[in-house]
């Protein structure tokens, strides 16, 4: 017997978050509504817009282990993505195509960075109270991604422990 189901509905986790890993296990989304934005400069090098700064504002940082309720001590993944799918190099080296930041507990007011490497610095500052803020990435390495070439921001979060 051969059967089908087309324009399924189905309901996971009783309707809370759920975001999926490949091999690295099943996450709960901490923050719904995180705003990302990438700013963008012109590279006399390459003679294009190249992008300087991805921000994430409105990021929940209270510490949770509920759904949508906290990305407090969490690993924040940030990718770029052509129109392919194929991650674009963040920094100064062709292998670096993902910054992963740990971040606070709640914020303090005063700017936290939380990750450093060649050519990417990650900036947490809690703008909203001590629990929400903005992440900035700096990106001033060597290879520069060209801001027309980025079609997607992916954002991935896990537990620190993972």
């Amino acid at each position: 017997m051969f059967a089908s189901a087309l324009a399924a509905s189905v309901t996971l986790n009783n309707g809370d978050a759920v975001e999926f890993g490949q091999g690295t296990g099943l996450v709960i989304a901490c923050d719904e509504e995180i705003v990302t934005r990438i700013n963008e400069e012109w590279s006399q090098m390459i003679e294009d817009f190249r992008v300087s700064t991805i921000e994430l504002t409105g990021l929940n940082v209270a510490e949770s282990i509920v759904a949508n309720s906290g990305c407090g001590g969490k690993v924040i993944k940030i990718q770029l993505l052509d129109n392919l799918g194929v991650p674009l190099t963040i920094g100064d080296s062709s292998g670096l195509t993902e910054i992963s930041v740990t971040l606070p507990n709640g914020g303090s007011g005063i700017p936290q960075e939380l990750y450093e490497t060649s050519g990417a610095t990650a900036v947490f500052e809690a703008t909203l109270g001590p629990d929400e803020g903005t992440l900035t990435v700096t990106i001033d390495g060597s290879v520069d991604p060209v801001a027309a070439d980025v079609y997607r921001v992916t954002l991935e979060s896990e537990s620190s422990g993972v």
